[in-house]
């Protein structure tokens, strides 16, 4: 053998001995890493048969508060339901005869039916306010008829007449635009001589500030009228509604014992949800370690620190990634997203030694191509590393990755001097 040749023979022994220690030291980071989460998936399973009882009681607990809660809810609504047919049926009787009253009100000359010349007569019907209730006014409450009879009114001519009846005895008035205020008429108070009437809340609040207004101007008749400058609390008061009553709860108020029974079964039922994510969230976490425990890390553990790890490689376009046990992911140098090469799969090296390649499949699909995927060729090394990325075929990729996890016990390798 070549001087040259034997150093690098030595050289090779030199590393698989250094980087076999490593290998070594790796393997019982991985014992101790699957001993503790052993041992903790043992006390995750104790846990967990204690919270699904809990749970069970819990869930126990909140159907046997909930049947009578569900009782006395049904038992309101049918007292409700019941209250409230009452009210639709006295509120139809009160149309109904309001409808008639006005029937027998509108057929002057008790024939049985309305006529144009009938409806002429009333100047509520002056729709446009002329003084005249016109043929086309008067035949508009008669659904463009020359008359109507008894049954017609009631179904159909009541309903648009009954807003004028209304506007007559002023119980009812047309929708004004929001946001219209009449202009203040700047006037001298103590000239204004009325009746004393009680103002509503909006009117009150606009004659407090007409009167302001008013002292505050004088004498008209010494200088000319101007309007007042507000500071921004008083205009922030002049445009803010009045805060209308408090209406009575939305929510059906119930008796006192319906309402201790919904407390009692309310109060069960978050007692559930809350065993209920105290097991879940425990469920979780066993599934969890389970996982990880579940995959093959190598025949001695060597594998095991690499797990939640990952290896970046660049080249001039890209960005190659690598996170062992995980997945293998590209992105571009210049933008662009992250494609998925492939998720862990396997190991996939050749019989004798199945440790020597990782498969990383059902990557993101290349355009109008296959599924990408990803081969991890490891080699010794005294460090874990991606050495070189490239595509061989169309969306397969192959990974160099050195560690000392690949690293062979150094006394199984030929000493360069036995070959003398």
């Amino acid at each position: 053998m070549g001087r040259a040749a034997r150093e690098e023979a030595e050289r090779a022994v030199r590393l698989a001995k250094e980087g076999f220690q490593k290998r070594l030291e790796m393997s019982q980071v991985g014992k101790t890493y699957r001993q503790s989460k052993t041992e903790e998936r043992s006390r995750l399973e104790t846990d967990r048969q204690h919270a699904e009882v809990i749970k069970d009681e819990k869930q126990m607990l909140r159907d046997e508060a909930e049947t009578p809660e569900k009782a006395a809810l049904e038992e309101y609504r049918r007292l409700e339901d019941e209250r409230k047919q009452k009210d639709d049926q006295e509120e139809k009787q009160r149309s109904e005869e309001e409808a008639e009253d006005m029937f027998r009100l509108l057929d002057s000359n008790d024939d049985g039916k309305i006529t144009v010349s009938e409806i002429q007569v009333r100047q509520t019907f002056d729709r446009n306010k002329d003084g005249i209730v016109s043929d086309e006014e008067a035949s508009f409450f008669l659904n463009l008829e020359a008359e109507m009879s008894k049954e017609d009114f009631l179904k159909s001519g009541w309903l648009l007449a009954k807003p004028y009846f209304l506007m007559e005895k002023g119980m009812f008035s047309p929708p004004e635009p929001e946001h219209m205020m009449p202009e203040p008429e700047h006037t001298v108070p103590e000239t204004v001589h009325t009746e004393p009437t009680e103002p509503n809340s909006q009117e009150a609040e606009y004659h407090d500030f007409e009167d302001d207004e008013a002292e505050d101007l004088g004498d008209p008749s010494e200088k000319p009228l101007e309007h007042k400058e507000l500071s921004d609390d008083e205009q922030d008061e002049l445009d803010t509604p009045k805060e209308e009553p408090a209406a009575e709860e939305q929510k059906p108020k119930y008796d006192e014992q319906t309402m201790e029974l919904i407390g009692i079964a309310d109060k069960a039922r978050s007692e559930f949800h809350e065993a209920d994510k105290v097991f879940r969230d425990i469920s979780n976490k066993l599934q969890e370690l389970n996982d990880v425990l579940n995959v093959d890390f190598g025949d001695d553990e060597r594998f095991t620190p690499l797990h939640g790890q990952c290896f970046d490689f660049e080249d001039r376009e890209y960005v190659y990634t690598l996170c062992p046990f995980k997945d293998a992911n590209q992105r571009g140098k210049n933008g662009g997203g992250v494609v998925n090469l492939g998720k862990w799969g396997s190991w996939s090296g050749p019989e004798d030694n199945k440790y020597l390649q990782m498969l990383y499949d059902r990557g993101q699909s290349c355009w109008n191509g296959p599924a990408r995927s990803a081969r991890i060729f490891i080699k010794c090394g005294i460090e874990n590393r991606v050495t070189a990325v490239s595509e061989p075929s169309r969306c397969e990729y192959h990974f160099d990755f050195i560690s000392p996890s690949a690293c062979q016990n150094p006394d199984s390798l030929v000493h360069p001097h036995d070959e003398l």
